[in-house]
């Protein structure tokens, strides 16, 4: 075999090595920290339910009647159903719905009582 083949193989072999044993030793960072771990389904539907339970209790705090309101959250999607007595409480409970922690955002449906419906 010739010198300079045989330096290159060298060479490729302690580069293999070295990028081997790097890849082996974990490396904490920041970056790695703040990313958020895949939920299992499980969690991803608890996760849910409690951001329904959250958006519920602010619109509740805000005085929103939700007696006819169905609240729904799917990864952060929340979406409102129904009926309120008063027009102006949608546009309000819209807002308050997107400053509940974990809403990424939201779709309305509500819509006013119509003849006390």
């Amino acid at each position: 075999m010739n010198p300079k083949a045989s330096r290159t193989i060298g060479v490729l072999a302690v580069a293999a090595f070295l990028v081997g044993t790097s890849m082996a030793i974990p490396v904490v960072s920041v970056a790695q920290e703040t990313q958020s771990v895949p939920l299992t389904k499980k969690e991803q539907r608890r996760a849910d339910r409690q951001l329904s339970k959250d958006v519920r209790r602010a619109l509740e705090a805000q005085h929103i009647d939700t007696g006819n309101v169905l609240i729904a959250a799917q990864r952060g999607v929340v979406t409102l159903h129904g009926t309120v007595p008063d027009p102006g409480q949608i546009q309000k409970a819209d807002e308050v719905t997107k400053a509940v922690p974990g809403v990424q955002s939201v779709k309305s449906y509500l819509t006013p009582y119509i003849n006390g419906r």
